[in-house]
């Protein structure tokens, strides 16, 4: 087990080796994410499409504000920003428990990355196992991680399920009335 936690930590390094570019370099930090979660014996992240998706409309959001402008201290509060959780279609009933950890730095390089998440105020979030799911995004100098729950709170579930269901009985119901007033229906046929 030793042998195996300590291979983990070997390919987390090899894959941060070099600098983080947008392109690939969000793949690689869920990768080394996911190894260091191994190593604690965490289960890893599973990718989230509306996480990924809002990830990369705070790194859009953050793009022009420089590194020393940033805390870093704190998550990135969403309570102002419900504009980007609908530009990703996500109720904001279901962000109430998820995290959005933007980190700054310049020219991303990867090691220095994967530790602000990993050895920072934010390595509370990645080790927490209530965390199941992550998306990345990145822009400039920020790299951008958003870990949502496996609950109702904090799953990044979009609103559109929910309307579309209500929908589909609005129709539903409509057919049906509009199906008793045209049919030729008999006057003794209840």
């Amino acid at each position: 087990m030793a042998f195996l936690k300590f291979g983990l930590l070997l390919l987390a390094i090899f894959l941060l080796s070099s600098p983080v570019h947008c392109d690939d370099g969000e793949g690689d930090l869920l990768k080394c994410l996911n190894c260091h979660r191994a190593f604690l014996d965490l289960p890893a992240f599973v990718k989230n499409k509306e996480a990924e998706c809002l990830a990369s409309e705070v790194a859009k959001d953050l793009e022009e504000k420089k590194c020393e402008e940033a805390s870093g201290s704190n998550p990135y509060q969403l309570a102002n920003h419900t504009d980007l959780l609908s530009k990703c279609g996500i109720n904001v009933s279901h962000s109430r428990d998820g995290v959005v950890l933007p980190v700054c730095v310049p020219n991303l390089d990867s090691i220095e990355v994967f530790t602000n998440y990993t050895r920072t105020q934010f390595a509370k979030y990645i080790n927490d196992s209530k965390f199941a799911e992550a998306g990345l995004g990145c822009k400039g100098n920020w790299m951008v991680a958003v870990l949502s729950t496996a609950t109702s709170e904090g799953d990044f579930a979009g609103a559109n399920s929910l309307v579309s269901m209500i929908g589909f009985g609005h129709c539903l119901i409509s057919f049906l009335l509009g199906m008793l007033v045209f049919a030729e229906v008999p006057l003794g046929w209840w």
